[in-house]
């Protein structure tokens, strides 16, 4: 999935509407966490650490092989647990640096 940063004269026509539909996210075999996240999810799910760039990170497994659906979303798009992680909550806003001006 690759992320591209909102533009008034490329998305003036774009809404966003209230979707509970995560179906986009089932061929995902691992999520991201964030720390606030981990006290909510370790006792219901494997979780591990994944090598980000120069360090490491926290993930959830969702699935043993990357070939498979997740086993955290339904065929409905609907999610199987009582909580639902902040990198699906946040979609489809993401905070990213330009390429070109990291200040950007």
């Amino acid at each position: 999935m690759a992320f591209v940063g909102v533009s008034p004269e490329k998305h003036a026509d774009l809404r966003v509407t209230s979707s509970n539909n995560l179906l986009r996210f089932a061929d995902l075999s691992s999520l991201p966490l964030y720390s606030f996240e981990l006290g909510r999810l370790a006792g219901d799910y494997l979780l591990f650490f994944s090598p980000i760039e120069d360090t490491y990170g926290i993930s959830m497994m969702c699935s043993l092989d990357p070939n498979l659906a997740s086993v955290c979303i339904t065929k409905k798009g609907e999610w199987t647990g009582f909580y639902v992680p902040a990198y699906l909550r946040s979609q489809p806003f993401r905070a990213l640096t330009s390429s070109e001006d990291d200040r950007q």
